[in-house]
């Protein structure tokens, strides 16, 4: 599949086409669903992040009228504001805690599965065979992680659709061209991405690289009317940033690197070898980012590599050309691709704290060039024997056990097991802490949420002032500006990590009164804290 390619119609599918197209849809939509109405206690440990909490109480107090704010009082622009939006109606309108999560992720679960339609619709829209379409739809469908994130009550699902959508309209502007207006439409649909997660904007920068190289008459003319577009639905979220919190930066895009990169620097001001201090830093982004990499994107990339390494081996028996059938295969769909990479690049060697939802576009991107490039790689591959038909059936049933392995060992154990210990955390507080007593986290998700007492947040994602008072190495200052009487968190949290930004001697300042749930290999025990004034007295 070429380039040229772009130029064909996609053809009408049968009825019997329709059928599997609409029984993948369905299937990959049943499966989302039913992980969205599993119990929420159950979800806390299988997919739903910490973070995802924030969301889930920025929009109920949006509904409850008191803007953009975690605790009801702090401003915060930490999140993507799209997703936020659209929560409100379900905290507006459903009752109780659970009900609204329960309807978020419903809303996650169409929008994911309108992602793979999207996939599959883009791989025809290219030029690719209907098998080609297919294959790339049920790659991403059903791929174990992508289900997983889909339920992670994060923007990932809905910045994902969108950025399929993206990519597909664009490819059709491409392939017809249009008048200037459709490019601003376009930009439209551009800013509406950025919206809806930020670091979408590599997207749609790639878009513009390949609209100038394509080196069109009137590209630039259509890369402004893009820019412009793209402009005008960012301008509101920009200018309230500006004007609320006095930057142009997200507090949840700089509040963890700068923790990273700040004991980085520490590590090599008290003498550590630079090459050891990477090691500890940059060393472990890129071993997390090769992770998350193979988590979202491993299963597509091996199919990918199949089809590659299959034509490029028996080039010599093939047609001229087979050899480069799974790169040509791939070549129209090099724009998400760049973009996914970018992505990932940025993250992990820039930020330096790369997390799996980030990724879930590769998905997208891989899912795009295996499927054609499998369908291309059998079809060359006939040439060797009628034996090589069941090539594309027996890697398509490779990636299938690849994926089934995969849900088998990430599935029963869960994405996130010890954050049972936080709902566990909210309860406990609420029965156990004085009424009205401020409790500080730096994971305060899952017990803002749920948690009669006001949460505030100390590792400054959902609040710029505390990660303001990290920078300072001012953090217990700020906690006893707050009213914070207790601290709640894993003791490595506490102890370690910001140990450096507290401002003052942990001993004195901090006294262990109480230890809940079993010790986390990583993060220690969840244990509670009452912060005393320097002189050792409660404050």
């Amino acid at each position: 599949m070429r380039r040229s390619d772009l130029s064909r119609q996609s053809p009408a599918l049968s009825r019997g086409e329709r059928r599997l197209l609409g029984a993948l849809l369905l299937a990959g939509a049943g499966i989302r669903l039913a992980i969205a109405w599993l119990p929420v206690a159950t979800l806390i440990e299988k997919t739903l992040p910490d973070d995802a909490f924030y969301y889930f109480a920025i929009a109920r107090n949006l509904a409850r009228g008191l803007g953009f704010s975690v605790d009801g009082v702090t401003p915060t622009n930490g999140f993507h504001p799209l997703w936020a939006l659209l929560l409100v109606p379900a905290f507006r309108w459903a009752p109780g805690p659970d009900l609204p999560i329960h309807l978020a992720l419903t809303l996650a679960a169409l929008l994911d599965t309108a992602t793979g339609w999207l996939t599959f619709r883009t791989v025809q829209r290219a030029g690719g065979s209907y098998l080609g379409a297919i294959l790339a739809s049920f790659l991403y469908l059903f791929h174990p992680a992508v289900i997983l994130q889909a339920a992670n009550g994060l923007e990932t699902a809905l910045s994902t659709c969108l950025w399929a959508g993206l990519f597909y309209t664009y490819l059709g502007l491409w392939r017809r061209g249009g008048p200037l207006l459709r490019w601003f439409g376009l930009g439209l649909l551009g800013g509406a991405v950025v919206l809806a997660r930020t670091d979408s904007a590599f997207l749609l920068a790639f878009v513009g690289l390949d609209l100038l190289l394509q080196q069109r008459k009137g590209a630039a003319a259509a890369l402004g009317a893009l820019a412009l577009g793209a402009f005008i639905p960012l301008a509101p979220w920009l200018a309230w940033n500006r004007a609320a919190m006095g930057t142009w930066l997200q507090s949840s895009g700089v509040a963890i690197p700068y923790v990273y990169h700040a004991h980085f620097r520490q590590a090599v001001a008290a003498g550590t070898p630079l090459f050891v201090a990477l090691r500890g830093t940059l060393g472990a982004a890129v071993g997390s980012g090769f992770v998350a990499f193979w988590q979202v994107a491993g299963v597509g990339a091996i199919g990918w590599a199949v089809a590659w390494g299959a034509t490029f081996f028996y080039r010599s028996r093939l047609p001229r050309g087979a050899g480069r059938a799974a790169l040509d295969a791939a070549r129209p769909f090099w724009v998400p691709a760049a973009a996914a990479l970018a992505l990932l690049a940025f993250h992990v060697l820039y930020r330096w704290y790369p997390r799996a939802w980030y990724f879930v576009p590769l998905a997208h991107a891989v899912a795009l060039a295996a499927g054609p490039a499998l369908d291309e790689a059998g079809h060359c591959l006939r040439a060797l024997g009628e034996g090589w038909r069941r090539f594309v059936p027996s890697v398509a049933t490779l990636l299938a056990l690849l994926m089934g392995l995969q849900w088998s060992r990430n599935w029963p154990v869960g994405l996130y097991p010890w954050q049972a210990d936080f709902r566990f955390a909210a309860d406990w507080a609420a029965a156990a802490l004085p009424r009205g007593a401020a409790i500080g986290a730096f994971n305060a998700g899952i017990q803002g949420y749920y948690g009669a007492h006001p949460v505030v947040n100390l590792d400054g994602v959902v609040d710029a002032a505390a990660h303001e008072a990290v920078r300072g190495g001012a953090l217990y200052a700020y906690a006893l500006r707050r009213g914070v009487r207790y601290l709640i968190d894993h003791r490595n949290y506490v102890e370690g990590m910001y140990a450096p930004f507290w401002g003052e001697p942990l001993e004195g300042t901090l006294l262990p009164v109480h230890v809940l749930g079993a010790e986390h290999p990583l993060y220690g025990p969840l244990t509670v804290y009452q912060v005393l004034h320097s002189d050792g007295a409660g404050p």
